[in-house]
């Protein structure tokens, strides 16, 4: 009786646990960013929830390296790094077959952004081998086709002798030098026979 006493508490636990990490992980869906699920993840460690908190920050973290690699490459060297520890996180906590597909992909994709492609050709080719015929197993087998083309290396090579170059819309200390704006623009309208001059003719 005592041990399934103590059996029932403990799935109970289980469970409440499970279902306050999926609240957190929804969430932070609110306003996604990597740092939020990160902290759901350390929250919630050992639960399904953590482990996809997990995943879906290393996703954000690729997708804003991706994004600085044409502003600011050590950002996004940054980024990559934080993403390929994360993606290696996931696949030695979890044994979800989806997650462990995704965190490979992430990983195999983060590779290939460093410029590492023979290491990135290893990872999408242990999807392919494990699961041939999944969504992810097709976009793997996609990347490999793309990797070993004669032009895809060379282009990999050229990218990343590129220096990003800074543009107003790239460089945010080209506005710091403007003068302070009013809180409020005043958009008020004239009234009804404002814009004519006192003796009523058009002006």
């Amino acid at each position: 009786l005592v041990a399934l006493l103590i059996s029932s508490y403990v799935n109970g636990r289980n469970l409440r646990s499970k279902q306050a990490g999926w609240t957190a992980y929804f969430d932070a869906m609110g306003a996604p960013n990597a740092e939020g699920f990160e902290a759901v993840s350390k929250a919630f460690p050992g639960t399904p929830a953590g482990a996809w908190a997990l995943q879906t920050a290393g996703d954000l973290r690729l997708d804003e390296s991706l994004r600085q690699m044409f502003q600011d490459r050590e950002t996004a060297q940054q980024e990559l790094l934080a993403a390929r520890e994360i993606y290696e996180q996931v696949l030695q906590v979890s044994r979800d077959p989806m997650l462990k597909q995704r965190a490979l992909f992430g990983l195999a994709k983060s590779l290939e952004s460093q410029g590492e492609l023979d290491q990135a050709e290893a990872k999408y080719e242990e999807i392919t081998s494990v699961w041939p015929t999944s969504q992810i197993g097709h976009l793997a087998q996609n990347r490999l086709d793309e990797l070993q083309k004669p032009s895809t290396k060379p282009w990999y090579t050229w990218f990343a002798e590129q220096e990003p170059v800074r543009s107003p819309l790239t460089d945010p200390d080209v506005f710091q030098d403007l003068p302070n704006l009013p809180d409020r623009p005043d958009f008020q309208m004239p009234a009804a026979g404002q814009l004519l001059p006192s003796d009523g003719a058009p002006a």
